[in-house]
Formats: structure tokens, C-alpha cells, sequence
């Protein structure tokens, strides 16, 4: 069961991060946050603006990727 869930979150890393050469700007001013920390956060921004690519920042962090 672990390994199929930690499968399920490696293959979302890549297609979410796929062809990614940079973080925009939104991404880069929470990545300290949502990927090296336990800190909670609110992440407030337009559509398109990156939201949920944070959001997996921080499962990665969870699952130590």
C-alpha cells in the first residue's frame, strides 16, 4: 500500500514539475516554506498563478522527496 501511494505522489511530481526550467514568482517567494519547513502557510493568488504546484511542494516535503 505505501509503495503504490509514494508511486502515485513521484508520478505526480513529475508531471506537475515536467518541463519546468524555473519556479515562477510565486513559487519561488513560498518554496522555503512549503518544501524545507513543517510551517503552516495560506497561499492566496490568482488563478493560474502556481497554487497547486505549491501544494505539492508540500507533500513532497511530507514524503521526502
Amino acid at each position: 500500500m505505501f509503495v503504490s501511494f509514494f508511486f502515485f505522489f513521484f508520478l505526480i511530481y513529475f508531471i506537475a514539475f515536467k518541463g519546468y526550467k524555473s519556479l515562477n514568482q510565486l513559487q519561488s517567494i513560498v518554496f522555503d516554506v512549503a518544501y524545507k519547513s513543517n510551517e503552516n502557510m495560506l497561499v492566496c493568488a490568482p488563478t493560474g498563478a502556481g497554487k497547486t504546484d505549491v501544494a505539492i511542494m508540500t507533500v513532497l516535503h511530507e514524503l521526502k522527496v
